[in-house]
């Protein structure tokens, strides 16, 4: 019977090879080393078309700050005209009489919170920003700013001549209408105390005139 052939087996007394190691004569090569993100260049030399500048991120054309600053409009928005009515007249002498109907229940009231204020009139405010006429009451502004917020309406802030807190009342002829910089001055301001005896005067007389448009 022929003989089977046996697979090449080591010498006796030889130290065996291990089958992961090159043979003799064999190429030695190094097993392939994966490549991960973090070797791949994030950033290119191409220039950035708003700052001219390289280090643009692959992928994109232009540096994230110059894509942040392109998106900023050039013009400001468009001032959106104050709430029309059939007649301002009657509308103002209607939020004014449902202010007083209100006063009688909510003065002297605070709300309830951590934070206790008292409780205000949301007529009374309407009725002084329709009076103002999208501008500061302050006849002494030196000039309201141009800019204006997100939905167009000119930056105003209704404050009240006398605060509640100190025995003012909640009510359109104690009110006005006043642009960031002249409230700073009225509350803080070092003429603020003059500057309170002309809002209190300007408050009443255009108060009154409403009251008969």
């Amino acid at each position: 019977m022929e003989a089977r052939a046996k697979p090449d087996e080591p010498a006796p007394g030889l130290p065996q090879i291990p089958a992961w190691l090159p043979r003799e004569g064999a190429a030695h090569t190094s097993p392939p080393v994966p490549v991960t993100r973090r070797d791949l260049p994030v950033t290119s030399d191409k220039p950035c078309p708003v700052c001219g500048k390289g280090g643009v991120p692959i992928g994109s054309t232009r540096h994230a700050r110059c894509e942040r600053l392109s998106r900023v409009p050039d013009a400001l928005p468009p001032r959106v005209a104050p709430a029309t009515h059939p007649n301002r007249g009657t509308e103002y002498r209607r939020l004014v009489e449902t202010a007083e109907r209100r006063e009688a229940a909510t003065r002297g009231k605070r709300s309830s919170g951590i934070k206790s204020r008292p409780v205000r009139i949301s007529q009374a405010r309407e009725a002084v920003l329709i009076r103002c006429d999208g501008r500061c009451e302050n006849p002494r502004c030196p000039g309201q700013p141009d800019d204006v917020t997100d939905d167009g309406r000119p930056i105003l802030e209704v404050d009240h001549v006398e605060e509640i807190a100190a025995g003012g009342r909640d009510h359109p002829s104690q009110m006005i209408a006043l642009c960031p910089n002249c409230h700073a001055v009225k509350t803080r301001g070092r003429t603020r105390e003059a500057l309170c005896g002309v809002l209190a005067q300007t408050a009443r007389d255009k108060h009154a005139a409403w009251l008969l448009r």
